[in-house]
């Protein structure tokens, strides 16, 4: 495999380099001449006894020695490298991958003091942290391999009377204590509509997520947010208080329809009950001939006559009857829907001012149905909407990046090459297969980076490329200018020549 040289020891290298050379022209101006020879007895070159390199190179030396055959991994609690690590150790490899859980303080710390090899976190490294680790000697390589976000919505087809929300009116929107119940009250231009706060519950990582970012809360409970949020422990039943459902929707659209049918089914029944009281009077008729016929001793035919006229009269009521009692079930039915169809609307009528953060990837598939948020710094007009591009590129507020964190130190060794290239292979998956079951990031519902940027990556483990390294000031170097950088300015550093002239 290929082999760079670390920070610490191009600066050692340089500082041997200084120190040799300034000798050799001592040596080589004494065989000159006498007086040459007095005026170097008067010449002293003087090393600093305990400078920034020394310092480093026994911090270096003093890093402890990683196992044969694995890899340790420390950070965040997250599926992905969970996901990779378990394929891995199971793919008939030699080496065996570690991971534990814990912060992604600890973990940069132990990376920095030579006990992990890899730190998975969501954060990049502080000053301070890149800082510590470059005094060990060790250079820093910052790997992404996906990304994710969330996304703030509504109900699609809806609106409140804006589109972009700055991070502390979102803050406001969600904090304990929020004095808002209103649209009106978030900022100029939005309705006044009621407002309800929706998200994730607490301990679901969507929750922490949100509050660390959104309302700056390291450790969130439950009663870092409003009082009335209102959680669900799934993207599904987050989405579906906001939405609402389908049945809901079919049953909405329909109030008119219900309505205009039982205007209708009033007017026949109205009618009905005209033809049933017609009917009833015929047969009250009959049965008067009936029992006038046998009073007044009609003719037998006369009163065959009369009783056939009340069956008849009979039959009629009772089929009468009978159309009238379809008429109102049928009826009653109608007034049923109609009145379910009118508490659909109300729900989603309601559903206008409901608010809620879910995943990026979730979102994606039902935006159709949902009116993201695009969201601004603030201090700034730079409203941005929630993408792929703007959430892998950082732009996006509420986007964060799946990091594996290594020095080149553990960059150099066999094991950590093989895991880190197994991920980075997956990566690319994402993004130069067709099958939508493939790759790391469709299967954990993530953002896939581009295949420059995994390409790019997979370049610095096989030593194709020079790695980037982090740097304090917040910028990045690669490895042959950090290593230059770092050597000439410990060659500097490291050496003094004075020289006084004797009389």
């Amino acid at each position: 495999m290929h082999r760079r040289t670390t920070r610490a020891a191009a600066a050692t290298s340089a500082l041997l380099v200084s120190t040799g050379l300034l000798a050799a022209c001592s040596m080589d101006s004494g065989s000159s001449s006498d007086l040459v020879q007095d005026a170097q007895a008067q010449t002293t070159v003087t090393v600093a006894p305990s400078t920034p390199v020394s310092s480093v190179q026994a911090n270096y030396d003093a890093l402890p020695t990683a196992a044969d055959g694995t890899v340790t991994i420390e950070g965040i609690a997250d599926e992905l490298t969970a996901f990779e690590r378990a394929k891995f150790n199971s793919s008939g490899t030699d080496t065996f991958v570690q991971r534990s859980t814990t912060s992604a303080d600890t973990a940069y710390a132990k990376l920095c003091s030579g006990d992990i090899d890899i730190a998975d976190t969501y954060t990049a490294m502080t000053n301070a942290q890149i800082k510590a680790c470059q005094a060990n000697g060790l250079d820093v390589v910052q790997f992404e391999v996906a990304a994710d976000a969330l996304v703030v919505a509504i109900k699609n087809e809806t609106d409140v009377g804006g589109d972009c929300l700055s991070m502390s009116q979102l803050a406001e929107i969600y904090r304990a204590g929020s004095p808002i119940t209103e649209w009106s009250q978030v900022g100029d231009g939005f309705y006044d509509t009621p407002l309800e706060a929706i998200g994730a519950p607490y301990g679901d990582d969507r929750f922490t997520w949100f509050a660390q970012t959104v309302l700056g809360t390291d450790n969130p409970a439950k009663v870092t947010f409003r009082s009335d949020y209102v959680s669900f422990d799934t993207d599904k039943k987050t989405r579906l208080e906001v939405v609402g459902n389908t049945s809901d929707e079919t049953l909405a659209a329909e109030v008119r329809t219900y309505q205009r049918q039982v205007q209708q089914y009033t007017t026949y029944i109205r009618s009905q009950r005209g033809v049933v009281a017609d009917a009833r009077s015929e047969v009250r008729k009959a049965a008067k001939e009936v029992a006038k016929g046998v009073r007044t001793g009609r003719d037998a035919a006369t009163q065959k006559s009369d009783r056939q006229r009340l069956s008849t009269a009979k039959k009629k009521l009772a089929r009468e009857v009978r159309k009238l009692d379809r008429l109102l079930a049928e009826q009653a039915s109608l007034t049923k829907s109609y009145a379910k169809s009118k508490a659909a609307a109300k729900r989603v009528e309601a559903l206008t001012g409901r608010v809620a953060y879910l995943g990026y990837s979730y979102y994606q598939v039902f935006e159709n149905e949902l009116r993201p948020f695009e969201i601004t710094e603030d201090g700034t007009e730079n409203c941005v909407f929630p993408s792929a591009v703007t959430i892998t590129d950082g732009q996006y507020p509420l986007s964060r990046p799946y990091l594996l964190t290594t020095t080149q130190r553990s960059l150099d060794r066999d094991e950590v090459q093989e895991f880190l290239l197994y991920y980075l292979d997956n990566a690319l998956k994402d993004v130069t297969s067709n099958k939508s079951n493939t790759g790391l990031s469709v299967q954990n519902r993530l953002v896939t980076v581009t295949s420059d940027q995994i390409k790019e990556q997979r370049g610095w483990v096989t030593g194709r490329l020079d790695p980037t390294y982090l740097e304090a000031d917040g910028t990045t170097s690669t490895a042959s200018a950090s290593d230059t950088a770092s050597a000439g300015a410990s060659a500097s550093a490291s050496a003094t020549a004075t020289t006084s002239s004797g009389s």
